[in-house]
């Protein structure tokens, strides 16, 4: 990976054997922008949709498509080596041998299933090394410390729903409610991917995001799918809160509001 383009290269098995949060902190209702997390007891009048990213096994293009398929070809492949456990000790157990010759097949397979896991491990790893030169690496380092950022705001949430609420007055005047979980991003690679670089991930739900130096893969259960950084679009923007945990630290407050108000903002009295 360098200035004279990216060139890639996978080790290969041979033909024989990867809020902010408030207390008593609200946002100011007039901004018709403002969001507010379902309290416990939210009601019924707020119809949630669910914000989906679809199929990951959908999500492709043609320069990952060799490498997805690789990789999905081998996360369907079934481990052996439960199946051997499994009936080495059935053997073991209910035979009618003799007990010495069961406990032979009883050692024997705990000692055969050591082998028998590497191999489970090898034929279901796909590996991805990268030879990055100077003037690549200090580009992808951008991606690196971009992450070292996010990783110091003291929450982070992926928004898996949202929906409009229609009685304001019960919300503190937000607009919007969300549903989201709290998440943690790091440097980890996917499970059967065996790479020399630590990979930025990003939890989202069912699917786990990694950014790699040459593409996005997206990991849900038994299936990949995956992205050029050409054919991804980002988008950043901002958004208001109306609040109901506790603030982190790193929070900006911009306003405060009562939990019922009135149309023009002030407190309802019940």
């Amino acid at each position: 990976m360098g200035r004279g383009g990216l060139y890639y290269r996978a080790t290969l098995p041979s033909r024989k054997s990867c809020s902010k949060g408030g207390g008593n902190q609200w946002q100011d209702p007039n901004s018709n922008q403002s969001i507010l997390p379902p309290p416990a007891n939210y009601s019924n009048d707020i119809v949630m949709e669910e914000i989906d990213s679809g199929d990951t096994g959908n999500i492709v293009d043609s320069s990952s498509l060799d490498l997805i398929n690789e990789i999905n070809e081998k996360t369907k492949k079934t481990k052996l080596t439960p199946i051997f456990i499994g009936i080495g000790l059935i053997i073991a157990i209910f035979s009618p041998l003799p007990e010495n010759v069961r406990g032979i097949i009883f050692l024997a397979t705990l000692l055969l299933a050591i082998p028998l896991y590497i191999y489970d491990r090898n034929r279901k790893t796909t590996v991805v090394f990268y030879d990055i030169e100077k003037d690549a690496e200090d580009l992808f380092r951008g991606i690196y410390d971009a992450f070292d950022n996010l990783k110091k705001s003291q929450k982070i949430w992926h928004i898996s729903a949202k929906g409009d609420i229609k009685d304001t007055k019960y919300h503190a005047g937000a607009n919007q409610a969300v549903k989201r979980k709290e998440i943690n991003i790091g440097f980890e690679n996917p499970k059967f991917i065996k790479t020399n670089i630590p990979t930025p991930s990003i939890p989202v739900g069912s699917q786990t995001i990694y950014f790699f130096p040459d593409k996005i893969l997206f990991f849900e259960k038994n299936k990949v799918g995956g992205l050029s950084y050409k054919s991804a679009n980002f988008s950043i923007g901002k958004t208001n809160f109306v609040e109901d945990e506790r603030v982190p630290n790193d929070a900006k407050v911009v306003g405060q509001t009562w939990r019922y108000v009135n149309a023009v903002g002030s407190r309802l009295n019940f």
